[in-house]
């Protein structure tokens, strides 16, 4: 097995908010920031954060010198200043762009950063309108807010909301493809380049950029196909299969036996085949390679990204899978070996009692919204966390800019009448994807 690496790192956003501390307290201080950003502040460049050597704090010379390396005068940039540290009094003085506050604790920090954010359009919601507003979600500032509304109206709920929104993982186009890792050199060692023809799957949107690619002038001439016929083509010995994702891997094994029993072994094994998935969780994957040594299918390889690997099985699961347990008759069992990293991320939901409550929330109303014939009461146990945290129980939050996974929470694309301690709704999600009612979770 091997991977493409690590994906593209997006371009990074002019800095608008610095927050300065002591060294002694930048786990703390890392912790706060964290609590109130998105997901992957710290490669943005839109908010940095600054550590003093603590024997420096009252040296306004040092520490603006290292302030000035990070930050122009005519630089619209808010300087958050904690722990007293000393500033000299011209970075954001008269004919300076930059603003500084003052944070001397941790809940005035808590308020000052939510505010300079907010100004800078860095909130959650702004940021999210921003991120969303383009492309094929269209979606509008009023749109996430009712969406954040409907937690509120369900018992006070908007924490957890908040929570997923800080978490949400999302992959635009910019970043799927280049966690493809499809250079020139790596895309002319096969004879063919193999795509989900199914319908309602992504492969039709990620054919359609392979085949720009496939444009230059070094690699005009490589033809795409599904994947079926691209292994009964004879001509084609090297074949490149592209998905953007996989989770349980119940698509592929069904693929790959149906090839199995319609194709010679010896044609089959005579292929060279790169499966190419830019996110992959650990439970598919290890499905999947089991079912291709189970098969003596090892010209078959199993490719993704580095960033894109959702490790989603304890050490326990992994075993369990890696020695052929099986996904559908034992469902129960390695859903008990399940690992959330959404709901892993302590600073999230600061204590145990509102991770539990969080956890609860979104497995109560995913529950109702896949199964909605069920006794959401009586049912909604951890049992019934695949599907009501989504595919797998993995409980992701986790999107395209082209579509999202149902491996990620009901809560963000199902929609429709739920409860909760007698208060009720209809559902509204904030991604619209096209779900049928009968439409099975592999």
């Amino acid at each position: 097995m091997s991977s493409t690496g690590a994906i593209n790192s997006p371009d990074k956003q002019p800095l608008r908010v610095l927050v300065v501390c002591l060294n002694s307290r930048e786990a703390e201080i890392r912790r706060i920031v964290a609590s109130h950003s998105f997901k992957g502040w710290e490669v943005s460049g839109e908010i940095g954060l600054l550590t003093i050597p603590d024997r420096l704090r009252q040296f306004e010379t040092a520490v603006s010198r290292e302030v000035e390396k990070k930050t122009g005068k005519s630089e619209p940039v808010s300087i958050i200043v904690c722990d007293g540290i000393g500033v000299d009094p011209a970075i954001g003085g008269e004919g300076d762009e930059r603003k500084v506050v003052k944070a001397p604790g941790p809940s005035v920090l808590s308020q000052k950063l939510r505010n300079r954010l907010r100004s800078h359009g860095l909130d959650l919601v702004s940021y999210w309108t921003k991120q969303l507003s383009s492309g094929e979600w269209d979606m509008n500032r009023s749109h996430i807010e009712s969406w954040i509304s409907q937690f509120e109206r369900l018992g006070q709920h908007e924490w957890v909301a908040e929570g997923l929104l800080r978490n949400l993982d999302y992959w635009s186009w910019l970043r799927l493809t280049g966690a493809f890792g499809l250079t020139p050199s790596y895309l002319s060692n096969f004879d063919c380049i193999g795509f989900n023809e199914k319908m309602g799957s992504s492969g039709h949107r990620i054919r359609s950029i392979v085949s720009k690619l496939l444009e230059q002038p070094d690699l005009r001439g490589i033809p795409t196909a599904s994947l079926s016929q691209a292994v009964s083509n004879p001509g084609f010995r090297r074949i490149l299969f592209i998905e953007d994702a996989m989770f349980t891997g119940t698509e592929m094994i069904q693929g790959f036996s149906e090839l199995v029993n319609k194709t010679e072994s010896h044609i089959l094994r005579a292929k060279t085949i790169d499966l190419l998935f830019p996110i992959c969780a650990s439970l598919g994957k290890h499905r999947l390679d089991y079912f291709l040594r189970s098969n003596e299918l090892s010209s078959v390889r199993i490719r993704h990204s580095d960033q894109g690997y959702l490790n989603v099985l304890t050490p326990e699961g992994v075993e369990a899978v890696r020695e052929g347990m099986s996904w559908e008759a034992n469902r129960p069992e390695i859903l008990k070996h399940v690992v959330r990293p959404l709901f892993a991320e302590g600073f999230i939901w600061k204590t145990e009692d509102r991770l539990g409550r969080a956890i609860s929330f979104c497995r109560s109303i995913g529950w109702q919204l896949t199964c909605p014939k069920a006794d959401s009461r009586e049912t909604a146990g951890p049992c019934c966390d695949h599907p009501a945290l989504g595919t797998g129980g993995f409980g992701l939050a986790l999107a395209y800019s082209h579509s999202i996974p149902r491996a990620s929470l009901p809560l963000f694309w199902a929609e429709g009448p739920v409860e909760w301690e007698g208060k009720t709704l209809k559902w509204i999600p904030l991604f619209k994807r096209p779900v049928l009612r009968d439409e099975s979770f592999p």
